[in-house]
């Protein structure tokens, strides 16, 4: 008896020193909290408002900015991701090629609608994204429905920008326009925090 006590309490300690991160150990992906109204994310930009701001790696070198627009016409969850060139890897165009497959994977059935690069401006400078549109069935506002979902990817400088955005399938022609006005509002050339 005393043995088997022995080697339970030899197998916790192990797990609890090696599988089991301590007090303030951070698991990633990461809400950084206390981000209030800032000039270049603000609480409220071109019709969304701002969401969580989450970190995915330590010294927050991939971040995410949601918003969303919640108006009786339009229904948008859009994110914004900034990837610091610390913290990627490949190409821009390596990354729009991952993102496409896991959209692919997770959406099971989705039909690509359009695959094209779009021109933003930001700061007097030129960004070709790389954009591409699908449609498929999810959940989206509490019910499973037709979805229109955008992904946008273009770099600045050594880092990467992404935009990912859904909304109703019928709603669709919002999209675009207002997720331009988003980019327009909001300053993606610098970290949110």
């Amino acid at each position: 008896m005393k043995r088997g006590v022995f080697l339970s309490l030899c197998v916790g300690l192990v797990f609890a020193l090696a599988g089991c991160p301590g007090p303030g150990v951070d698991r990633y992906p990461l809400e950084i909290p206390g981000v209030g109204d800032t000039t270049g994310y603000p609480l409220h930009a071109a019709g969304f408002e701002r969401g969580k701001i989450v970190s995915y790696v330590p010294g927050n070198a991939d971040v995410s900015v949601g918003y969303n627009m919640l108006t009786p016409e339009a229904q948008i969850a859009s994110t914004i991701y900034l990837i610091a060139g610390a913290a990627r890897t490949g190409t821009p165009e390596d990354h729009f090629s991952q993102s496409k497959t896991v959209i692919e994977r997770h959406h099971a059935g989705a039909e690509l609608l359009a695959e094209d690069t779009v021109v933003l401006s930001k700061g007097g400078r030129k960004f070709v994204a790389q954009r591409v549109a699908y449609r498929y069935e999810d959940g989206f506002m509490g019910r499973r429905q037709p979805l229109y979902s955008v992904l946008m990817v273009w770099p600045n400088g050594d880092d990467l920008i992404k935009l990912r955005s859904t909304t109703r399938f019928a709603q669709r022609h919002l999209s675009e326009s207002n997720n331009l006005n988003l980019l327009e509002a909001v300053d993606w050339m610098a970290p949110p925090y």
